[in-house]
Parts: C-alpha cells; structure tokens; sequence
C-alpha cells in the first residue's frame, strides 16, 4: 500500500509559475481574447502540474483554517507531516524523516528545530553513539493527534467525495508514476 506521504508530488516552478504569469500578462495588456483562448486550451493537456499545484494550495489552506479551528498555533503543513509521521511510526533519524515526507535534510532541521522549541518534539540519544539521534513526539505532541486525525479524516472527505475507490486507486497509480518520473 502506497502511504500518502510517498504520493507527496513536487512542483515545478517553470511549468507552472511561467505559464500562469504569461496568462495573467496577455489579460492585462487585454489581448484579443480569441488569443487568451488559443492559449488557454494550449494548456489543457499540460494542466496535470497546474491541476496539482492548485490542490496542494487549497489543502494547504484547509489545513491552515482547521489548526486554527482546533486552537494550534505556530505549525506549518510541514510540521504536520514531521508530527504524523512521528506519531505513527515512531521515532525516526533526521534522515528517516525527509526520505518520508521527501523533503531535504537542511528544511527538515529547521522545521524539527521549531517543533522543539515549541515543546511537540525531543531529540533522544540513540545507542552508545551519541552523535545519532532520534527524533519522538512528546507528550504535548502526542496530545495533537484526535485533532489531527480528526483534521485529516474531514479532508480526505471533501477530497474523495463522489470519486468511487477504483478511480481514487488509479488516481494515486497514476500520482506514483508522475511523482517517480520527477
């Protein structure tokens, strides 16, 4: 079974941001609108990037407003996906953790370093080699798991609703494939 964090597909920038700019430049300058048109439906078949982008921006923002919802303040989405997976695995190296959440080493000490600050996460020695450490959830970590649950539960909800199991079976076939080819 392929876990959400492995379908987790990057953007980018070029194909999306470039061609989003350019559209936006050819309204304002208020081309011809057959133009805008011809290009518009250019696009159509390269929208899968497009396409994605815009729904990791309103699940983003789905996530913003449900932390406020539960009162948790100071997380990002990339905290959440440290905090998830730390909740359910266990404790994991710096290194374990960005192959998962398939972020780079430098961005996941940063982020691991605020949620340490904040008191959701330790680093614990591992072994008799003290310069390898773990990375586990504390108890005021651990206590954010119903609302995450909870959270995640209502977007997976919204996401699905009335796309039946075997079109969200190819949907995340299909994501893998994207998601490997990058």
């Amino acid at each position: 079974m392929i876990t959400q964090s492995e379908v987790h597909v990057r953007l980018v920038a070029e194909e999306v941001v470039i061609p989003c700019i350019y559209a936006t430049y050819l309204a304002e300058i208020n081309l011809d609108n057959s133009l805008m048109s011809n290009y518009c439906s250019s696009m159509k078949n390269d929208q899968i990037i497009f396409l994605i982008g815009r729904i990791q921006y309103k699940a983003s923002r789905f996530l913003t407003r449900e932390l406020r919802v539960h009162d948790i303040k100071g997380l990002a989405t990339s905290h959440g996906e440290i905090l998830g997976a730390l909740m359910f695995q266990g404790p994991l190296s710096m290194t374990e953790i960005a192959r998962i959440i398939d972020k780079d080493k430098s961005t996941i000490t940063a982020l691991v370093d605020k949620l340490i600050r904040l008191g959701y996460v330790k680093k614990e020695k591992h072994g008799a080699d003290n310069r390898f450490s773990l990375i586990a959830v504390t108890q005021k970590g651990e206590a954010l798991k119903p609302a995450f649950v909870s959270i995640a539960r209502k977007l997976r909800a919204l996401s699905y609703k009335d796309i039946p199991d075997d079109e969200r079976e190819t949907l995340v076939r299909l994501l893998t494939k994207l998601n490997e080819n990058l």
